[in-house]
């Protein structure tokens, strides 16, 4: 049997983070662990990041920031333009009949597949 104990720092091999920049991290806390089913290991609460765990994946979000001095024209922040991306995370989730997640993904992400 596999091991399923994940640790964000891992003693061993190495683990996979996703940094997701939200006008509503509860918003997106709520998403990743209700409807993905992942854990809410922090809650985003007093400035924190949100962080949840989906298996051995971890999903940090946060409302972003900068710039920063050493890059100042660099800044992390939310598609003001509910159809702008800034990127694409194709899952494929086994508890989740992959229409249903479609359709989920669909009428939040716009247009076509998510």
């Amino acid at each position: 049997m596999a091991d399923t104990t994940y640790e964000i720092f891992p003693s061993t091999g190495f683990t996979v983070t996703h940094f997701l920049v939200s006008a509503d991290i509860k918003k997106s806390l709520d998403f990743y662990s209700r409807i993905l089913g992942g854990k809410v290991v922090m809650d985003g609460e007093n400035g924190a990041p949100g962080v949840v765990q989906l298996e051995n994946t971890w999903v940090v979000i946060n409302v972003g920031g900068g710039p920063t001095d050493d890059k100042p024209n660099v800044y992390l922040a939310p598609p003001k333009d509910g159809g702008a991306v800034s990127g694409k995370r194709p899952l494929e989730y086994s508890v989740v009949p992959k229409a249903l997640l479609l359709l989920l993904l669909g009428s939040h992400f716009g247009e076509g597949q998510p």
